[in-house]
């Protein structure tokens, strides 16, 4: 009677802790195997089936809406946990559906991710897929934390259940971005876009979320954290290669006054139609060769610094038309045919 007028009264001590031991009392004498006997005995002697499993499963979702209603602004299931800590009946119970509730929630942010990936890796890889995947990599690493938040304050940061879906989370994470990287080595090897699309590839993003990634993971032991460290060496040391390139100008040949083509800066422009029927030249036939990613590799890198020696002096440009231009036009146009 006592801890019943102490909940009733809870609208007017409004003591938090006073209602937690008021609500732990009662249940402790209904969970005690002689207090529940005497119970059934006095109110229902004919319920041979009655047990304190079955009552703790009528009761306790009552109970959480009633707490809910008494105390809005506290997390139930929290509460419950703390409230039910040291009763050996009725803690197993809570704390199995918490962490049912809580895994289901993850296994749907991994599924959706799984689903967002899977369309992003269909089809003709383009630069903008790279951001794309470390955006939804991002997003699925944000949900994902909170619900680990919540796991760790139930179980603690040691726990077998809260470690296994660290790993699963950061496992999705890890796809999001490793899977969308593979696709632009991939390209890159099969030469399925141009050269000059490079810069506008941009792995920054990548290169974040896995920073991020392994910063979370920082006071953990899980295997993939092996996985996300070494991921995330192998992709700076690609984004440094991409922007040297970059900072050395040889893929930006949109700017004419860049040095980046003898045909450019000996013509004046980049869309001089020479120009363009050379480049088509170079995507159409020479990358195709065995031998040409190397040889236009090697032409960018040497290429650029004749091009820097031609470009203000007219004598030279007349002699790189003649001697260059000229006689490359008439091959391209030889094999065209």
């Amino acid at each position: 009677n006592h801890s019943s007028l102490e909940i009733i009264a809870f609208d007017e001590h409004k003591d938090l802790n006073r209602l937690k031991e008021a609500v732990k009392h009662k249940f402790n004498l209904v969970s005690n195997e002689d207090s529940f006997a005497s119970l059934k005995e006095l109110v229902a002697p004919d319920g041979k089936d009655t047990s304190i499993e079955s009552f703790v499963a009528f009761i306790l979702p009552k109970l959480k809406d009633f707490l809910g209603e008494l105390v809005p602004t506290e997390n139930i299931d929290r509460l419950l946990l703390d409230i039910f800590q040291s009763n050996p009946v009725i803690y197993p119970k809570i704390k199995a559906e918490v962490l049912g509730s809580l895994e289901a929630r993850m296994n749907k942010v991994l599924n959706d991710s799984e689903l967002l990936r899977n369309r992003l890796l269909e089809g003709r890889f383009s630069s903008r897929k790279l951001t794309q995947g470390s955006s939804l990599g991002s997003k699925t690493l944000h949900s994902a934390k909170n619900i680990l938040k919540e796991m760790k304050v139930f179980l603690g940061i040691n726990d077998s259940f809260y470690l296994d879906n660290v790993d699963k989370a950061y496992s999705e994470v890890n796809y999001c971005g490793i899977l969308v990287f593979n696709k632009f080595i991939e390209s890159l090897n099969n030469n399925e876009f141009q050269i000059s699309d490079l810069n506008q590839c941009n792995l920054n993003g990548l290169v974040d979320l896995y920073s991020d990634a392994l910063k979370e993971l920082r006071h953990l032991e899980v295997p993939i954290k092996t996985t996300i460290a070494q991921n995330l060496t192998g992709i700076r040391e690609v984004k440094n290669q991409l922007d040297e390139i970059k900072s050395a100008k040889r893929l930006n040949p949109s700017n004419s006054n860049s040095g980046c083509f003898i045909a450019t800066a000996t013509l004046g422009s980049y869309d001089h139609s020479l120009v363009l029927e050379l480049r088509q030249f170079r995507d159409e036939w020479i990358l195709t060769k065995r031998w040409g990613k190397d040889f236009v590799s090697w032409y960018y890198y040497y290429g650029g610094i004749a091009a820097k020696v031609i470009e203000d002096k007219t004598v030279l440009k007349r002699m790189s038309y003649l001697f260059i231009i000229l006689p490359l036009v008439f091959l391209a146009r030889v094999v065209k045919k």
